[in-house]
């Protein structure tokens, strides 16, 4: 039996099947990215565990657009993971930071972050928040020590106001300075402790208080 040899065409017509074939495979996983259209702000240097982020605006991007993280949702835990002490993150969450991404379990939901050189649309969030600042200087844990279940290790630290109306900078020191002598967490009444932000917080105020980041 003599099988029939392809014409010209049906070879041409196999080969742009075949390429259709994979541009349709490679499609998914660009279009699985969604870039959100405002950007985030960073009001000063700053870090999450191993991941640098220099002050600036970031543009947030959705790894899985279908799944329930929107960009709000997504500024909203970027927010979070900017006050975690020690960048080890809850709820499944953990950071890359080669690639600037966070990603929550082996669900695919999670999302990317990239420094831009300048503010691009409006709403997408700042860091800190609600008036809150880092103050200029620094203040020196002596020794590996420890606030209840928070563990400090020996070194630098960074304090940052929570509000407008927290403690000045001057007040924080010293405050931190006390808090230190409480081994076991029991802080002065009227004052609690936040582990996971390391945030020290005034009861019965909007959130007034301070919270300290190790300096990397």
């Amino acid at each position: 039996m003599t099988i029939p040899l392809k014409t010209p065409l049906a070879l041409l017509l196999a080969f742009t099947l075949a390429a259709a074939a994979l541009l349709l495979t490679a499609a998914p996983s660009r279009a699985a990215v969604k870039v959100c259209p405002s950007t985030f702000q960073v009001l000063h240097d700053d870090h999450i565990g191993q991941l640098e982020l220099p002050k600036g605006h970031y543009q947030i991007a959705l790894l899985k657009p279908n799944k329930p993280l929107d960009c709000e949702g997504a500024a909203l835990l970027f927010r979070k993971f900017l006050e975690d002490f020690d960048g080890k993150l809850q709820g499944r969450w953990r950071v890359i930071p080669k690639s600037q991404t966070f990603k929550r379990g082996s669900s695919g939901v999670g999302f990317r972050v990239k420094r831009r050189g300048k503010k691009h649309g409006g709403g997408g969030g700042k860091h800190p928040s609600n008036g809150g600042r880092r103050c200029p200087n620094t203040f020196t844990v002596e020794h590996n020590d420890q606030i209840g279940k928070l563990k400090l290790r020996k070194g630098e630290y960074h304090y940052t106001r929570l509000t407008r109306s927290s403690p000045s900078c001057q007040r924080i020191p010293t405050l931190f300075a006390k808090f230190l002598q409480d081994a076991d967490g029991n802080l002065p009444r009227g004052w609690r402790l936040a582990v996971r932000r390391a945030a020290f917080i005034k009861k019965g105020t909007g959130g007034d208080g301070f919270r300290v980041k190790p300096v990397r």
